[in-house]
């Protein structure tokens, strides 16, 4: 019957997993919820709440954050998501979520469950697919965890791995498996090529040439992109100084830099 309560509980928490997706911030009673509507048939007394007592992971020689500790390093977290989340991109912020989440390991279970979906609900944000991870890949999973102790780059790759594999197997779903992908692993240097970002940087100039001083949500609604996804770009074109922005904050704009 747990098997049949995880299943129950993790339908209803990505139900309200894309509902977060549409939110501006993400706050911490959130994910106190998502808790709660996943644990709630297994362990109602527990279901979004912190734990009270030490934990320790099997198998990894870090501990976890102390109880009295958890609520303090919480707030820390969601602050650093919503801070980090135009900055960062998304497959790498995807694996920072789920890293620092489970490093903190707030829940008296079901924290690499809940990791995993805000891992995801930071991949959703960001109009990408879903990332899953089969338990035939679990040894990998938590070896690349482990050393992200000490260095992000092999769990940041694996998790980039992974975003490809999902997102090739549902190409191959739709397509009927007529859909072609070559990979051989991604290198996290080269991670900015997933999900079409050079050709939505493309569009982001093209459009600032035929419409100088167009500002960020005229850019959304032009380009048919969330304002989250654009406002990420033009701040990685404007640091690369192909473009500038000029004028108040309120009503100026961004323009092609011709230095």
């Amino acid at each position: 019957m747990r098997d049949v309560y995880e299943a129950v509980g993790h339908a209803k928490a990505y139900d309200y997993l894309y509902q977060l997706a549409t939110h501006k911030t993400l706050e911490e009673k959130d994910i106190l919820e998502l808790h709660r509507l996943f644990y709630q048939q297994i362990d109602p007394e527990h279901a979004g709440k912190y734990r009270a007592v030490p934990v320790i992971i099997s198998g990894s020689k870090y501990p976890v954050t102390p109880p009295l500790k958890i609520e303090a390093e919480m707030k820390k977290f969601v602050s650093w998501f919503n801070k980090q989340e135009p900055k960062l991109h998304p497959v790498v912020f995807a694996a920072l979520t789920h890293k620092k989440f489970v490093f903190i390991h707030p829940f008296i279970d079901g924290n690499g469950r809940l990791s995993r979906l805000l891992m995801n609900l930071a991949l959703i944000r960001n109009e990408y697919s879903i990332a899953l991870i089969p338990a035939i890949l679990r040894h990998a999973y938590i070896a690349s965890l482990e050393k992200a102790h000490a260095d992000d780059a092999a769990f940041n790759e694996f998790i980039a791995d992974r975003v490809i594999a999902t997102q090739t197997d549902l190409l191959r779903l739709l397509t009927g498996g007529g859909v072609n992908i070559q990979n051989g692993g991604v290198n996290t240097n080269n991670i900015a090529q997933v999900g079409g970002v050079n050709s939505l940087k493309e569009q982001i100039l093209q459009t600032l040439e035929s419409t100088p001083g167009i500002n960020a949500p005229g850019l959304a609604i032009s380009l048919n992109k969330s304002l989250r996804t654009i406002q990420r770009y033009l701040k990685q074109l404007t640091d690369e100084q192909k473009i500038e922005f000029r004028g108040a904050a309120k009503n100026g704009g961004y323009f092609i830099n011709q230095i």
